[in-house]
C-alpha cells in the first residue's frame, strides 16, 4: 500500500523565498533566520538593588552562610557598583563591537538597576575570613576584605590597563 503525502505549506518547508527578489534562501524551519533570532530573543532586565539583596541573602541561606546585620545591604551596594550590564552608548565616530546592537544600551544615565555575581562570588571567601577570625556570622569587614583580596571584572581591567608597562607583551 502506498502513502501519498501532500505538499508541506510554504512557511514549513526549508526554503522561503526572498521578498528583495534574490535567489531562495535556506533556512532552518522554514524561517528566515533574521525573523527567527527576532522571534527567539527574550529580552530580560536586570535586578533592581532589593531584588539583588533577596537573591543574595537566599544564596547565603542556600551555602549555610549566616550574615550579620548590613552585610547583604552592603553586597547587595557593591553589586550595583560593579554592574557591567549597562553602557553608556559610544560617542558618535566610534565603531560599536560585533552584536553591541543586541545589548540594551541607555541613552541616559544607567538605571538603578544590579547584578549579583561578582557579590555572591564574595560570599565565601568572607566566610572563611569570618571563620578565621573565630566568628559564625559574615560581618561587612569580612566583606570589605574579600574585596580587597578578590576584584570585580571592571577593576580587574582598569589595573591591568594602567600597568600595562609593567607586562611582558
Amino acid at each position: 500500500m502506498a502513502v501519498v503525502l501532500n505538499a508541506a505549506p510554504p512557511c514549513l518547508c526549508p526554503r522561503v523565498a526572498s521578498d528583495s527578489g534574490a535567489d531562495d534562501i535556506v533556512a532552518p524551519h522554514g524561517i528566515p533566520t533574521d525573523l527567527l533570532d527576532r522571534v527567539t530573543i527574550i529580552r530580560t532586565l536586570p535586578y533592581t538593588v532589593d531584588e539583588m539583596a533577596t537573591i543574595i541573602s537566599i544564596r547565603a541561606k542556600t551555602e549555610g552562610l549566616t550574615t550579620a546585620d548590613g552585610t547583604v545591604a552592603l553586597l547587595a551596594q557593591i553589586a550595583d557598583q560593579t554592574s557591567l550590564r549597562y553602557k553608556t552608548r559610544p560617542s558618535k565616530g566610534t565603531q560599536e563591537r560585533a552584536g553591541a546592537h543586541l545589548m540594551p544600551i541607555p541613552l541616559t544615565a544607567p538605571p538603578p538597576r544590579a547584578r549579583a555575581r561578582y557579590a555572591v562570588q564574595l560570599l565565601t571567601p568572607a566566610s572563611i575570613l569570618a571563620k578565621s577570625r573565630g566568628k559564625d556570622a559574615i560581618e561587612p569587614e569580612d566583606v570589605e576584605q574579600s574585596r580587597t583580596l578578590f576584584f570585580d571584572a571592571k577593576t580587574s581591567a582598569k589595573i591591568l590597563v594602567q600597568n600595562a608597562t609593567k607586562y611582558i607583551s
